[in-house]
């Protein structure tokens, strides 16, 4: 089954972890499958210039590997960390350390591609994926961004984003803003209406 991810972010590692939403005050997976997951290949691939090349040679290793359990672990387990982090908790050395070890043992080559220097897996394995989405954690905490991290003010909504301004509020207008002003303006209507009567 083919989803439609959200875009709430520019970020790849962002755009990983926010592979599944709050629908109808439940949460809704997005990656159920092999076929799921090469889906958000695609839209990565398409999306993002800066590894498309890696997300591509991902693509083709994923789509021969059935179990794809360990990956949305992984996921989960880096959305509850960074939703820690969001929270107050200091957990950034945690993170540093993971990225270290990480990369350490599946790390990357530098090679020149359309002219851009690109960090390339050595190996195309699940260990090496994960170690590209924690060298995108990496640009993410020493650009600062990290400071920034934030999630929509809709309680239901798991989506994590970047609050650059420091005054967004939702994960999008379209999936949570729009609703929450539609909802809000049928309260008032309603609660205009019982006071009129």
């Amino acid at each position: 089954m083919s989803h439609h991810f959200p875009d709430v972010s520019d970020c790849l590692l962002l755009d990983f972890i926010n592979t599944k939403i709050s629908k109808n005050g439940k949460i809704t997976e997005l990656i159920h499958s092999k076929n799921d997951l090469s889906s958000w290949f695609d839209h990565e691939i398409k999306k993002n210039n800066h590894y498309s090349y890696q997300l591509m040679l991902f693509k083709h290793y994923f789509e021969k590997v059935d179990d794809i359990s360990s990956i949305i672990a992984f996921r989960d387990s880096l959305h509850e960390q960074l939703s820690t982090l969001i929270i107050g908790e200091n957990i950034q050395d945690e993170l540093l350390h993971l990225i270290k070890s990480t990369t350490k043992a599946h790390p990357f080559s530098v090679e020149l591609i359309n002219d851009a220097l690109s960090f390339t897996p050595i190996t195309i394995d699940r260990h090496s994926f994960e170690s590209l989405i924690l060298l995108d954690l990496a640009q993410f905490i020493s650009n600062g961004d990290i400071h920034k991290l934030s999630r929509c003010s809709n309680p239901e909504c798991v989506l994590l984003f970047v609050d650059r301004t420091g005054r967004r509020k939702w994960c999008s207008m379209k999936i949570c803003g729009n609703r929450h002003k539609v909802e809000a303006f049928a309260k008032r209507k309603k609660q205009a209406s019982n006071e009129a009567i």
